[in-house]
């Protein structure tokens, strides 16, 4: 239920975290308005920031290359 920021703005929603022990890898499910999702590049980038005194997280994107898809 975190906030996905982008450039400043709320654009979704964290949905789900999931962790694969065997790969050790961790993934992210995000929802993000549609009316936003042409923001999304492919060379967009998220990472975890925290928001106030009280270390709320969230996660920021960048926008990314304009001249990617």
């Amino acid at each position: 239920g975190s906030k996905v920021v982008l450039g400043g703005i709320q654009i979704g929603t964290v949905e789900k975290i999931m962790f694969d022990a065997k790969t050790q890898n961790i993934s992210v499910e995000l929802k993000v308005l549609k009316e936003h999702s042409n923001w999304i590049r492919s060379s967009t980038t998220a990472e975890i920031a925290t928001q106030g005194v009280l270390g709320d997280k969230y996660i920021g994107l960048t926008m990314g290359d304009s001249n990617s898809e």
